[in-house]
């Protein structure tokens, strides 16, 4: 018990003494310098993030072989050159400082981008202008935020934040200063309900940039997802409810004034349904029906639906167009995880990544028109992933449950 207390003399001078008695091990290890090198090596590659596309620029973060953190860039242009915009290594010495890739501005002349030292939660959130190559005066001050959107003219930035009641949403106006306090556009309470710290609210700006969308999940994990909207359109205009009060969770995208919705309700493996707003989802239209493979995630982009399910513990994405008709699967190098595809409905191009055990990651542009798909960004690794193979088998366990497995070594 007295290990418990991991500051005391006697819990350090423990510590201290069974990493000196490993460091005498691995000393004399002869293989050891060798086993490190290859891991090194392995490890100190370049890295990407799937782009935010704005126009035709598109931004991201990049971490070079030898790096310890990750930049943002932007890239002007499908064939153009990679721009450093921030680089964690000029804003401290500390070499754990990062930095994140929150939103790019419609118009794509502002970057919000969060400041983390160390491995802490808590973010401090900036504004860089890329027209004068300059960090702007606004500064969210140093919290946790769920969520982080310019508004759709540019002039302002949503944002989700904890606060000690709850999470709270707030809109900032640019040029104002830190000590004039955000303005609250929600929180606390809605339709006489109490909103407190077990519900956590986030909120987003829809693509054409006319609605405000804010979910709220209660509990963790939350067993009830609510989802309100606001006209952006219509000055001081009240939120309307999409759903409210419903046991079940729900995921929203609006497109062209409709709402395109992923829930469990009724549908314990989720099924995707268009809403009316402000009635049951009995009466709503189906989209996706539920089946075998749970639904995990959905996507619209270029005016077709990105569907993903978990089959046998692998991801994959199927196509459907608006109207729930099956187009055909989003293209994968064999077996392995496949992200999401990253883009807005209002986008011809989407991005998605893809990496197994013997693949080392992948960033593909998807063409949602043709369907090609070109790679944006492609890890180089010193693996030779041709001398090795990956499949999967099927153990039928004593309960009679059908268990997946992988198998991944030399052919």
């Amino acid at each position: 018990r007295w290990l418990e207390d991991a500051k005391s003399p006697e819990t350090r001078a423990f510590i201290n003494d069974e990493n000196s008695y490993t460091q005498r091990y691995l000393e004399q290890a002869r293989i050891r310098p060798q086993i490190a090198g290859d891991l090194q090596n392995l490890e100190q590659v370049s890295t990407w993030t799937r782009p935010i596309q704005r126009g035709e620029d598109l931004f991201f973060t990049r971490r070079l072989s030898g790096e310890d953190q990750a930049s943002i860039y932007v890239r002007q242009g499908w064939a153009g050159k990679d721009k450093r915009l921030i680089d964690p290594a000029q804003l401290s010495r500390n070499p754990n400082t990062s930095v994140e890739l929150m939103d790019v501005s419609r118009d794509a002349t502002l970057i919000a981008y969060g400041v983390r030292e160390g491995g802490e939660d808590e973010t401090t959130i900036h504004v860089y202008n890329i027209k004068t190559g300059k960090t702007l005066f606004d500064t969210l001050p140093r919290g946790i935020y769920w969520s982080l959107n310019f508004a759709p003219d540019g002039k302002g930035i949503y944002y989700s934040r904890t606060s000690q009641k709850g999470s709270l949403v707030f809109l900032h106006t640019l040029g104002t200063f830190s000590e004039e306090p955000d303005t609250l556009v929600f929180g606390h309470q809605f339709r006489g309900q109490d909103l407190g710290p077990n519900d956590l609210i986030e909120s987003t700006v829809s693509d054409d940039g006319r609605y405000l969308v804010v979910t709220v999940e209660h509990g963790v994990p939350p067993t009830e997802e609510d989802i309100v909207y606001r006209d952006l359109t219509k000055p001081h205009s009240y939120f309307e409810v999409l759903t409210w009060g419903v046991q079940s969770r729900f995921s929203a995208i609006e497109d062209h004034g409709a709402w395109y919705v992923k829930t469990d309700y009724k549908a314990p493996n989720s099924c995707i349904m268009r809403a009316d707003p402000g009635i049951m989802p009995d009466a709503w239209d189906m989209i996706v029906r539920a089946g075998p493979d749970p639904i995990t995630d959905f996507r619209i982009v270029g005016g077709k639906l990105y569907v993903q399910r978990l089959r046998d513990v692998k991801p994959e994405t199927a196509i459907y167009s608006l109207q729930g008709k099956l187009l055909g699967m989003l293209p994968l190098d064999g077996i392995g995880s496949v992200s999401t595809l990253r883009g807005r409905t209002t986008d011809r191009y989407g991005f998605y990544s893809f990496q197994s055990f013997i693949v080392p990651p992948i960033i593909y542009r998807l063409d949602t028109l043709t369907g090609k798909r070109e790679v944006f960004a492609q890890t180089k690794v010193p693996f030779d992933s041709s001398q090795y193979q990956l499949i999967q088998v099927f153990y039928k366990s004593k309960d009679g449950a059908r268990i997946p497995m992988f198998i991944a070594g030399k052919k």
